[in-house]
């Protein structure tokens, strides 16, 4: 069930360090220098964690898992909502703009 944050969340992460692992053996096949520094948003920074060996694969799944189920559980007792605008009309995006960021350019 990939619409609850206790199942997705630890998927996403298992998806991310699997695109990390493939390019840290591509940079090993290509002989390319390491990172000094890795980074990450939200979820994003439990991968980052791992890269870094500051947390283990078993350790960060295992949070991930406990932050979906707490963020699902919140969830249910308030509920919420979000919008999302995929395709924005070209004449909207200027006063969007305005109304986001007002400050004269």
């Amino acid at each position: 069930e990939l619409t609850r944050t206790d199942n997705v969340q630890p998927a996403i992460l298992a998806t991310s360090v699997a695109c990390l692992r493939a390019a840290q053996q591509q940079a090993s096949d290509e002989d390319l220098p390491s990172p000094s520094f890795v980074a990450g948003h939200s979820l994003g920074e439990y991968t980052a964690l791992v890269a870094a060996d500051v947390l283990s694969l078993s350790d960060a799944v295992r949070l991930v898992r406990e932050r979906g189920r707490l963020m699902h559980k919140a969830g249910e007792k308030n509920q919420g909502s979000h919008e999302v605008i995929i395709k924005l009309a070209k004449d909207l995006e200027p006063r969007i703009t305005v109304i986001i960021r007002p400050e004269k350019d």
